[in-house]
């Protein structure tokens, strides 16, 4: 099946950006205090969408490398394609989509942000989901998207303000105000 979908330009906080949804993550970056960078240089001979700083030692070289396509592109095939493009970058890869902060599991305590790479020694390892951990569960092993990248594990403040709250509405909440505001206050 073929999509014919057209990336609509579109201005943000006086930066043009390629398409509405990268726009729209710069938004949800912001939102989530995450330090980030548009288009930066090339890497590997491309140019990724985003890249997230990081001051965890979890990320060596201190760099998430994000794309951001819609989520009918997202195919094995594209996943292979940014595999290989960044191989050996030695850079955690995060793609994201159109639809992030999907429940996770029955008790809904993680939430899918996208698809991710680890590496390991300069390796990059298997494309996975990217999960953010439940608001009351900092003890497991699952992931825990925004302590990776400040090098803790706690939440950013607009997380503690709604400790009772549940976290997926509160994110889903935050995405959906992200739509908004990219259509009110984008030239």
């Amino acid at each position: 099946m073929n999509y014919d979908i057209k990336a609509i330009p579109t201005w943000y906080k006086g930066r043009k950006y390629r398409s509405r949804l990268e726009a729209k993550w710069q938004i949800m970056f912001d939102k989530l205090g995450w330090e980030t960078q548009y288009e930066p240089s090339q890497i590997n001979g491309f140019n990724p969408d985003f890249i997230i700083r990081s001051y965890s030692d979890f990320y060596p070289n201190k760099i998430i490398i994000v794309e951001v396509k819609p989520s009918v592109f997202i195919t094995d095939k594209y996943i292979s394609e940014v595999q290989n493009k960044y191989m050996n970058v030695g850079a955690n890869v995060l793609i994201l989509d159109d639809m992030p902060f999907l429940r996770e599991g029955k008790d809904c305590r993680t939430i899918k942000l996208g698809i991710g790479a680890e590496t390991d020694k300069g390796k990059m390892l298997d494309f996975h989901n990217v999960l953010m951990k439940g608001n009351n569960d900092f003890s497991t092993c699952t992931y825990s998207f925004d302590g990776w990248i400040y090098n803790n594990t706690d939440r950013k403040s607009w997380m503690d303000i709604h400790e009772d709250y549940n976290e997926w509405t509160l994110l889903h909440d935050i995405w959906n105000n992200a739509g908004n505001e990219l259509m009110f206050n984008v030239k």
